[in-house]
């Protein structure tokens, strides 16, 4: 209901009964609600408050507790051509057979202009990221796009043409099975090991908010360098420097502006990035395995059994 300066919006009548449609439904669960689990750890909970501020009341760790959302760490990896996948004909946008050795940013989600590949786009190509970088994003369709997929791709048309030096450097392939972008994120680490790349792989999460970002958390146990949102849940599980790095992606200049901070600093060694990718995998694999997190939701359920049986 408000703006990044905290002023109420405008809306139209129509946008506003919506609007405030949803505040009351969602109050209306709380009330009604044995539990209540909120997506995020405890770093989110003070931000999950000021929404809805009944939650203050609520102590019990029983009836209202923070989980995390975990990912699947028993991955049957595929063995799909990396090489054949970034330089398919088929694409409108692919990388050059003679560029395919470059290290990758990679940004895997729904294509959509709250996930900001616009954005990223954009930052990468008008900076020296572009230089040094292959640009690879993956998500819509290009065969059946949405209104806001055929707008995105149409802003992908455009900034291409009008660069025409970054043809060949990058890369919008449809979206994919999980398994296969697990499997091609593992042989992306692969290569960059066996041509002993120096620059690391990148994943940046370019959304304008992440809630907690699953795709970060998967390339994050690839052991990509992750750039995510300081906006939303994903500083419960990245901590600024020590296993990824929280960046404002409110722009496509603040973009490039903090990843060439972080990967063009002179005091920053191949070593370096390397201890942090090894912290950010370390951190999905002792945390967020799925099994462990719905170890988690069972307890919870558990004990509002045990709640409603008192």
């Amino acid at each position: 209901m408000t703006d990044i300066n905290n002023s109420l919006k405008i809306f139209s009548l129509e946008e506003l009964m919506i609007n405030l449609n949803k505040i009351k439904i969602g109050d209306d669960l709380i009330e009604i609600a044995d539990g209540i689990i909120g997506i995020g750890r405890d770093k989110v909970k003070g931000e999950l408050i000021e929404y809805f501020p009944q939650l203050k009341n609520i102590n019990k760790n029983s009836i209202f507790k923070m989980i995390a959302e975990g990912i699947n760490l028993n991955i049957i990896y595929e063995n799909p051509d990396i090489k054949n996948i970034l330089t398919s004909d088929i694409l409108k946008h692919s990388i050059d057979e003679n560029m395919i050795h470059r290290p990758v940013i990679l940004n895997v989600g729904r294509l959509s202009f709250q996930k900001g590949q616009d954005k990223l786009l954009s930052a990468w190509g008008e900076s020296r990221l572009s230089q040094d970088y292959n640009l690879v994003i993956i998500g819509g369709s290009l065969n059946m796009p949405t209104i806001e997929e055929k707008r995105i791709v149409e802003y992908f048309d455009k900034f291409i043409s009008e660069n025409p030096y970054l043809k060949g450097k990058f890369s919008h392939i449809s979206a994919l099975p999980n398994n296969i972008i697990r499997s091609l994120e593992k042989n992306i680490i692969d290569n960059i090991h066996k041509m002993e790349i120096q620059h690391p792989p990148i994943y940046i999460c370019s959304s304008i908010k992440e809630e907690f970002g699953i795709s970060i958390l998967e390339a994050m146990s690839e052991s990509f360098l992750a750039f995510a949102p300081i906006r939303g849940g994903v500083k419960t599980y990245i901590t600024n420097g020590f296993n990824g790095y929280l960046i404002d992606t409110s722009s496509s200049d603040n973009i490039a502006v903090e990843v060439e901070r972080v990967i063009y600093n002179t005091s920053s060694m191949e070593q370096d990035f390397y201890k942090i990718r090894e912290m950010g995998r370390n951190t999905v694999l002792d945390n967020f395995s799925i099994q462990q997190i719905s170890e988690e939701f069972k307890k919870f359920y558990k004990n509002i059994l045990k709640e409603e049986v008192q």
